[in-house]
């Protein structure tokens, strides 16, 4: 099908839904196009198997720059994109966390925690998005269209313009479209079933474990073929429009990473397929309207859960150690499954130009999966009795006393629970212990401590953390997260040894934490930028902040 084409179908449709083209502007545009989880090494052995072609052709062909930086701590997409759109994520120690003063549990897989906290702490600031459009974000940027975007999925007075059916709309009414989604879907059926009848024979040659449920299907559906084509036509049309600013965010690779670990033959077939999205939405960028970013906010890395190791989740062990009633209040899918219940009750509105039979059917298939992707709802409880609440954000976990109403000191912690901390270096599945003693920072292994100071660091036995990575930047992450808002009185990072980590999520794919490609996302842009002295995505700020 001819470009020619393509652009009267789209001008066509745009017109059809009153879609307007924005006034021309002086400044450069910006495209950014995040592939969430993608670390640089794994991009790199894409490229060296001959795969993700059209990313490799930008570096070989039109002089584009391939390079590797440091997200920070935690490496997880919250604190990354509150870092890069506001320049700030001084308040988001973790996916999930506990904010002691309001005895309130925050989690991103929660719309609405995700709009409290960008309205309580962003709101005044100047995102990057301003008159622009945020596709599938944790944060909207201050954008002024935001579609399934977390912080706005829920109803906001601020975002009344926001016309999401205007992408599904065109879904329905670009026939090329429909035949995307049509063969995107049986080839994720067929690697589906494919992985589901060999993967047990490749357990007995020592492959790694992976997550399968009757529910995955629906998932790999909505996450990899409905989600990423709305997102890719959304960007299309904006690109055509000349929305000055663009920030669009492909979650599948994340998605399947943790399901199937990020080395996997399913991770491998999710990068092939978004090179070829990507290829279509910069194919559609004429005369260098727009200066691209190719992107990732942080890496991933193969893990074994910490249940699988130890026979119970962390909140029971730690509760078992410490003889007090522990709450894990955790769910490994519910992030993704927030937004699959939006994607499916947006399709419900477009039964209704179907005959009644097809209707009714329809009506009731997506009522039904709705019911089976119901994410898990944990009861959250602070009261009198104590207890203790860990709330895990993959491979790293901040863990809180309710005895104490702010941050407690080491030394209040080993006083009412002298043998803790022992009990928790000793197991194996937890790599570092962090905490707050005085003024100083402690990082402590089974092997040997750090503890760092304003102006010093003392370390005493082993060298432990040239495991997790270089030393001097770790130590200024550490004091870093050290300040974070909402940091836990204890956290937990999990295990790093010979490219496998431990997940305190049912997952076997982990970020969040340290170890490997975690904190080692890439960014693909015809300027190159000084990156080596970033260690933490807060830095990137100022890159973006100028368009």
């Amino acid at each position: 099908m001819s470009s020619k084409i393509v652009d009267k179908r789209y001008e066509s449709v745009m017109r059809r839904l009153g879609l307007d083209i924005v006034k021309p502007r002086k400044k450069r545009k910006l495209l950014i196009i995040q592939i969430d989880a993608l670390s640089h090494e794994i991009l790199q052995r894409m490229f060296d198997k001959g795969s993700c072609r059209f990313l490799k052709s930008l570096i070989d062909k039109h002089d584009y720059h391939f390079q590797k930086y440091n997200c920070g701590i935690p490496s997880g997409t919250p604190t990354v994109q509150a870092g890069i759109m506001y320049g700030d994520n001084s308040v988001i120690p973790g996916f999930r966390f506990l904010d002691k003063k309001s005895r309130k549990s925050i989690s991103f897989g929660n719309p609405n925690n995700a709009k409290h906290m960008e309205n309580t702490y962003f709101s005044k600031k100047k995102g990057i998005l301003e008159k622009g459009s945020s596709y599938s974000n944790q944060f909207s940027g201050g954008a002024h269209r935001s579609i399934l975007t977390m912080s706005t999925m829920t109803k906001n007075k601020k975002f009344r313009r926001i016309k999401e059916s205007n992408i599904w709309l065109f879904l329905f009414l670009h026939p090329a479209s429909l035949l995307r989604v049509l063969y995107f879907t049986v080839a994720e059926m067929i690697i589906e079933f494919l992985e589901l009848i060999t993967h047990p024979f490749l357990r007995l040659f020592g492959k790694k474990k992976a997550i399968f449920g009757f529910r995955i299907p629906i998932r790999r559906f909505l996450m990899n073929v409905i989600l990423t084509e709305l997102i890719t036509i959304g960007a299309i049309m904006d690109i055509k429009r000349h929305v000055p600013k663009i920030y669009l965010n492909f979650l599948n690779f994340d998605d399947i990473a943790h399901l199937r670990g990020p080395n996997s033959l399913a991770s491998y077939f999710t990068l092939r397929a978004l090179d070829r999205r990507v290829k279509r939405i910069v194919k559609n960028v004429k005369d260098d309207e727009y200066d691209i970013f190719i992107m990732s906010d942080h890496g991933q890395v193969d893990a074994v859960p910490f249940r699988a190791v130890n026979g119970m989740t962390l909140a029971e062990f730690i509760g078992k150690c410490a003889r007090v009633p522990s709450f894990g209040l955790t769910s490994a899918h519910e992030g993704r499954l927030s937004i699959i219940g939006v994607v499916l009750k947006k399709s419900v509105m477009f039964l209704k130009f179907v005959s009644t039979p097809l209707r009714w059917m329809g009506t009731v298939s997506v009522k039904g999966m709705l019911k089976v992707i119901k994410p898990k709802k944990y009861r959250f409880v602070w009261d009198e009795k104590e207890a203790i609440f860990v709330l895990d954000s993959c491979a790293l976990a901040n863990v809180y006393f309710n005895r104490w109403k702010e941050r407690a000191d080491l030394k209040k912690i080993e006083k009412k629970h002298p043998k803790l901390i022992t009990k928790l270096l000793r197991n194996k599945s937890i790599g570092l212990v962090m905490a707050k003693k005085g003024d100083d920072i402690v990082i402590m292994h089974r092997k040997g401590k750090v503890i760092i100071s304003k102006d010093r660091v003392k370390k005493s036995g082993k060298d432990f953390l040239k495991r997790f990575g270089e030393e001097d930047v770790l130590i200024r992450q550490f004091r870093d997260l050290d300040r974070k808002k909402f940091l836990g009185d204890l956290v937990l990072f999990g295990n790093y040894a010979n490219g496998l980590a431990v997940s305190f999520t049912a997952h076997v794919g982990a970020h969040g934490g340290i170890g490997g490609n975690m904190c080692y996302p890439f960014m693909i842009s015809k300027e190159r930028f000084n990156l080596k002295k970033v260690a933490n995505a807060r830095q990137l700020h100022r890159v973006f902040k100028s368009y």
